[in-house]
Order: C-alpha cells, then structure tokens, then sequence
C-alpha cells in the first residue's frame, strides 16, 4: 500500500512524468538496463540520457515499441536492448484493418519470433499503427481489450496519445474473434476513449 502512496505524491507534486512499480525490484531493472537508470538526485535527468526515448517494452525480453517520429532507428536502441528483428508496419507487415487475415498473419510471424527467443522491435512513422499491434498481440495472450488498450496507453512515452475509433473498432472485432467475448462498451468505441476501470473496483480497502 506504501508504494501506491509514494507514486500518487511523486505524481501530484509533479517530481516525474510517469513512475511505473518494478514488479522484478530496481536491482534487477538496474543489471538488465543500466542505460536507463541514474543516480542523479533529480529524476528529470534521465531525460538526457543518450537514446532518450527507449522503445517501450511490452512483453518482457521480446516485443518492444518504437516512439521515434520517423524512418530512422536509432543504432542505440538496437544495441541496448539487443533487438534481432525489427518489423516496420506498412513494410514488414500491413497497416492495422488493411485487408483480411492480416491480424493472424501478424500474429503468426510474432509467435514463430518469440519461440525462437528473438527480440522484436515494431516501428512506424504513425504511433498509432504500432499501437493497435500491440494491443492485438496483448489479445492473443488472452488480456481483453479494455485492459490491454490502458496498458500500452500508459506504458508509451508520449503523453495524450489515443487511437482513432477506425483502429478502435478494428480491435474489438479481433477481440471477439480471439476471446469470443468484448470487453468495451460501442459508446466508448465511438468516443475514441476506453476508460481503465481502477483498482477500487477489484477490491475494498478496510
């Protein structure tokens, strides 16, 4: 409970843009990243480290999200994280809701990499597109959308980043299609925004 009251007070005095718990605790985080750790007293400076932005991590040692606004990868990033393949949408594969069978074909290339152990980095000049590829391979690995949508949302660099309602939509087909069942509302679809249902609906506190 002490944790969840440190980052609400780092948040609302505004000490940094985004904390995120270590579910593996920061020594571990620190031997595997040490590029993005700092022991500067000001948290701010972890901006300034060289690469800055990383991609984003989504399944732990295997997909990761580039945030970079176009074409170029930066050599760092590829040496860091020791990226084997990096899949370029509207390249590698299709943009999302392109043509028929393009999600299992996507999905298809993405779990032959991860058996063979590669690490995958997904890029594209338009954030939105590699977002809705990572929420739909968070679908295959049976988190349903609403949930799947608010992690990658929050994980991601960029601040006030959403999906356009075509990619929205798109989703939860492909959510019905691989869980049989949706999770998200038609109205929230419409809006462009599906709210992240808190903690405080899982459990009471007393």
């Amino acid at each position: 409970m002490w944790i969840g009251h440190v980052i609400s007070c780092m948040d609302v005095e505004g000490i940094v843009k985004n904390v995120q718990a270590l579910e593996e605790g920061y020594q571990e985080f620190k031997q595997k990243y040490p590029f993005l750790t700092t022991s500067e007293a000001d948290p701010q400076n972890i901006f300034s480290i060289k690469g800055y932005p990383f991609p984003v991590e989504i399944n732990y040692d295997f997909l990761f999200l580039s945030v970079a606004n176009s074409n170029v990868i930066d050599p760092v990033h590829i040496e860091s994280l020791g990226i084997d393949v990096v899949m370029f949408v509207g390249d590698t594969v299709e943009a999302p809701d392109s043509e028929e069978g393009f999600a299992e074909e996507f999905l298809g290339k993405l779990e032959e990499m991860e058996n063979n152990g590669k690490k995958v980095l997904l890029h594209a000049p338009q954030h939105q597109d590699i977002i809705a590829m990572a929420v739909l391979y968070l679908l295959c690995k049976k988190k349903v959308l609403r949930d799947a949508y608010n992690f990658v949302i929050q994980c991601y660099w960029k601040e006030g980043v959403t999906l356009p309602v075509s990619h929205l939509q798109w989703l939860a087909k492909e959510e019905i299609r691989i869980l049989g069942s949706s999770s998200v509302q038609a109205s929230e679809i419409e809006s462009g925004s599906i709210v992240e249902v808190t903690a405080s609906k899982y459990c009471i506190l007393s």
